[in-house]
């Protein structure tokens, strides 16, 4: 009995589709202000399409990553993956760190 259970359990996700793997693995994600992340997926089966949205706003990537480089704030990145199955979509919440500077007190003028 147990081996029909995980039998259906493989087939149902053979089915579906289903990620294999994404990097960063977490969904939230602080970047370092020099930091370039490459976010990506890996899908199966493979997918025949990807698009992929900053904000809400549709990238030029079509593969299977994207380089984000930091610009501050926060941010929503979303990758949509298409296959013969059907469609997996993944968000990560992108925190860009802000610089942290020490302002001294031994004198000098600081212009806004």
């Amino acid at each position: 009995m147990q081996r029909t259970g995980a039998i259906a359990i493989l087939l149902s996700i053979a089915l579906s589709g289903c990620v294999i793997s994404k990097t960063p693995s977490a969904s939230s994600v602080t970047i370092a202000p020099e930091a370039t992340v490459t976010f990506s997926v890996i899908v199966f089966p493979t997918a025949s399409s990807y698009t992929w949205t900053l904000d809400g706003t549709a990238l030029s990537t079509t593969t299977n990553s994207y380089q984000y480089t930091p610009t501050g704030g926060e941010h929503t990145l979303i990758v949509t993956a298409k296959h013969l199955l059907g469609t997996d979509t993944l968000t990560w919440h992108i925190i860009d760190a802000e610089v942290a500077a020490t302002i001294s007190s031994a004198g000098g003028t600081v212009a806004v």
